[in-house]
């Protein structure tokens, strides 16, 4: 069985979308999103799939895939994977609300209409 590997440009780099196995963006910066934690976005490489944002469980910066929560972006955005960790229930709310502010342009980004430089001249940051 053939894999099928379809590149996209994620925040100033190349990378492989891959049927079976997924590689991991950059994360965006507390910096830019005004979230407490790091938020990891997505394109939709595998086509059909629910747009989704990833959100660090932990206030760290330390980078590791298996202390992160899935995100469905939409109006009502929950969480389908993971636990929400030592995250308080404020700042999930804030990350459910960054998502509502910013879900046009999270969808255009996860469908490709828009490049890394549109998606942050348009997004609006938390409201720490």
């Amino acid at each position: 069985m053939k894999n099928k590997h379809t590149p996209i440009k994620k925040f100033n780099e190349f990378y492989e979308y891959n049927n079976v196995e997924e590689h991991t963006p950059d994360p965006i910066d507390q910096e830019y999103t005004g979230l407490s934690m790091m938020v990891w976005l997505y394109t939709n490489g595998n086509k059909g799939k629910l747009p989704i944002v990833k959100v660090q469980n932990t206030y760290t910066t330390e980078i590791d895939s298996n202390i992160r929560f899935t995100v469905i972006i939409s109006s009502q955005p929950k969480i389908i994977n993971g636990i929400k960790g030592e995250i308080s229930d404020d700042d999930l709310c804030k990350v459910f609300n960054w998502i509502i502010k910013n879900e046009k342009i999270l969808i255009d980004m996860w469908n490709g209409k828009i490049d890394d430089d549109v998606f942050f001249d348009k997004m609006i940051k938390s409201n720490s």
